[in-house]
């Protein structure tokens, strides 16, 4: 492919690779059962032909069969060697009874048709052929056979294409699971969420309906409608001899109908849109009309507002009724042009069997299979509909899985240890990577190992992303975070996000069991351990009164909790990693006296000796916090303790007044240089 990387939705067909007896098993069995179609429509042919001549040998040739001629002597030994045979397909004549196909084979010899053979040689395999009733039966069976078979075939093809297309969509539905982790936070920044989550449900239930269709149609419906095709022509010139004016004349008129139809339709499609605008402007202008009601009654508009309103009405009645008239228009045109195909059909039919080229039987034969020409030729173009989207979602797809990380180990990536000393952050700016606004602008600071630090800022984008930038969920624009004086774009994701462990409200807990929850199914952390991290946490006492207790599944499709209770499994589930560095954001909400009570035990318990990151929501955390990093408009404004900060910084008054005006009563604790409560921010 002269190093050109194949198309995409040829790439989804790549994994169809997977399931490779499934796939050849569909597609051989596809094209077997488009050939039954063409079985079928022979078993009918020559059903209707045996009860249309009822089996019988014209008298004619009747009485020279019994006579012996020479032409008719000759045949009958090439088609009934055996003696015994031809004595009682004698016999029969003479009784005048039915000879089955016989009567066909002689006529279809006479003739000189194509099917003589073919006649001759049943004929002279099969005795039961020979005979009315047992040929009726034999086509009966045949066809019951044969239809069985189809169903059958049918089951094989849509379980193997099932897989097949199966497989291949589990498999792209994990890569755009890994795509995702492997992109990390930025690129959801950028895109959202709701981007890689169209591409795990729509598009790719799209590329596996069209693989499913490639597998189960593809070459079906192309297969039948070739044998079908040159199976029409064959009746007619096998039946007549001659040319396939019936055949020709069909085509032509297919074709025509089809380009005329066609344009019809595209006529018929711009007048509706046209006329069905027109009138839902009008029906929104008399929508209008009702919701003025007061000014009309206010300004006694009544007058006007009748002459408006009989006008509206008579407008939007007129673009209906033209609406309407298209409507019955096309309809009409497209039966009219239907019955003008089908009685030119009728002409050449009826010409064709008075001038005695096709008997009854062929015609209706030749009816029946240009009719199944319809059901691939409309299966064909619905196809056609879910093809194009399936190649669409596939571009789609793979652009996404084809996507480079932005957040990437070096090939020479150390294990870090533990936090021991400090973390820095050297100059770091990070703008937003949806709406490129600034989050962070030369934003430099140092945190002892062992310290408690408070994030504040009325943006908590701004916090989130320092908490992201700790972890590399995404790199910053500028500047450099270092771990005990090392660049953490040298640490492996594994060693750095180890050690690190973010409690975010966003991601609180998961539908899974609350031991899966806690401890994320990772095989060492046992049930003991996790019982241990629960217990330090204050989760275990309701966890116990769950329904199934540590195996009930909790988040959106689960048992549901409190918003403290998610907290609470969140701290377990970092408890029981034995970071050296957790970010802790807090709930949103007021907590009662025994939720803070809980919860200052589990911080009691927890984070000595850790280095902590509080995004706060009580004026307590922040009071106990050793360090309070204040940040507006993506500066870092000010550090220090929470009381040096009240003193000194008005603008950061007002944030706490506002961030935490539930708690007001705690303002109460502190002295401020101007007195009194802090000023209402502006409106």
């Amino acid at each position: 492919m002269n190093g050109q990387k194949p198309a995409p939705f040829e790439r989804a067909l790549l994994l169809l690779n997977y399931r490779r007896v499934h796939q050849w098993i569909a597609i051989l069995s596809s094209i077997v059962l488009a050939t039954l179609i063409v079985v079928l429509l022979g078993l009918t042919g020559l059903f209707l032909a045996l009860l249309v001549s009822r089996g019988q040998v014209e008298s004619e040739d009747r009485q020279a069969f019994l006579e012996s001629k020479d032409f008719h002597n000759r045949w009958l030994q090439e088609v009934l060697p055996a003696e015994e045979a031809r004595q009682q397909f004698l016999e029969q004549l003479q009784k005048d009874q039915g000879v089955g196909l016989l009567a066909l084979a002689w006529s279809a010899h006479k003739r000189q048709t194509i099917w003589a053979p073919v006649l001759a040689w049943m004929v002279r395999t099969w005795p039961w052929t020979r005979h009315n009733w047992e040929t009726m039966v034999a086509l009966l069976i045949v066809a019951v056979v044969t239809a069985a078979l189809r169903w059958g075939l049918q089951l094989v093809v849509h379980w193997s294409a099932s897989e097949a297309a199966l497989e291949a969509a589990t498999r792209l539905r994990r890569g755009v699971c890994f795509q995702t982790l492997r992109l990390g936070s930025l690129f959801l920044k950028r895109e959202g969420l709701n981007y890689p989550i169209s591409v795990f449900t729509r598009h790719v239930e799209a590329v596996q309906e069209g693989l499913y269709l490639w597998l189960t149609s593809r070459w079906r419906e192309p297969t039948r409608l070739l044998l079908l095709a040159v199976f029409a022509p064959l009746i007619e010139f096998g039946t007549s001899g001659g040319f396939p004016y019936l055949t020709v004349a069909f085509a032509c008129l297919a074709c025509l109908t089809w380009l005329v139809g066609g344009q019809l339709l595209i006529w018929y499609r711009q007048r509706e849109h046209a006329w069905n605008q027109r009138a839902a402007e009008q029906l929104s202008l008399l929508q209008e009309g009702l919701r003025m009601m007061r000014l009309v009654r206010g300004y006694l508009m009544e007058g006007f507002h009748r002459q408006r309103l009989e006008r509206q009405l008579e407008q939007y009645q007129h673009h209906i009724k033209r609406q309407h008239l298209v409507r019955v228009m096309f309809q009409q045109t497209s039966i009219l042009l239907a019955i003008l195909a089908l009685t030119l059909l009728a002409f050449v039919a009826a010409w064709n069997t008075l001038e005695n080229h096709m008997g009854l039987a062929s015609i209706l034969t030749m009816t029946l299979t240009l009719g199944a020409l319809f059901f691939p030729i409309s299966r064909m173009l619905r196809d056609r509909i879910v093809q194009k989207r399936a190649w669409e979602s596939a571009a789609h797809l793979f652009d996404f899985l084809d996507q480079p990380g932005e957040v990437t180990e070096t090939g020479q990536a150390l294990s870090f240890e533990p936090l021991q000393r400090e973390l820095q952050f050297e100059n770091v700016t990070l703008r937003s990577p949806r709406d490129n606004r600034l989050l962070l602008e030369q934003v430099s600071f140092t945190v002892q190992a062992g310290q408690r630090v408070a994030l504040v800022s009325a943006d908590r984008a701004t916090l989130h992303a320092i908490a992201y930038l700790m972890v590399r969920f995404y790199d910053p624009d500028h500047g450099v975070i270092r771990v005990d004086g090392q660049n953490i774009r040298r640490a492996t994701l594994e060693s750095l996000r180890s050690q690190i462990c973010l409690v975010l409200q966003s991601d609180l807990v998961f539908t899974d069991t609350v031991a899966n929850n806690i401890s994320c199914g990772h095989p060492a952390y046992n049930l003991p351990k996790i019982i241990e991290a629960a217990r330090m946490a204050h989760a275990h006492k309701f966890i116990t009164k769950l329904p199934q207790g540590y195996d009930t599944v909790i988040g959106e499709q689960g048992h549901a909790l409190t918003l403290f209770q998610r907290f609470q499994i969140a701290l377990a589930r970092a408890i029981l990693r034995d970071p050296a560095v957790v970010v802790i954001e807090e709930p949103p909400v007021q907590l009662s006296e025994e939720e803070k009570t809980l919860l200052e035990d589990t911080y009691a318990r927890f984070l000595p000796r850790r280095t902590v990151f509080f995004i706060p929501h009580r004026f307590h955390t922040l009071r106990s916090s050793d360090l309070v990093l204040f940040f507006h408009q993506g500066r870092l404004e000010g550090r220090g303790k929470h009381r040096d900060l009240l003193n000194e910084s008005e603008l950061y008054r007002q944030i706490c007044f506002v961030e935490f005006h539930l708690l007001l009563a705690d303002l109460d604790h502190f002295p401020f240089q101007s007195g009194g409560l802090p000023p209402a921010p502006n409106e």
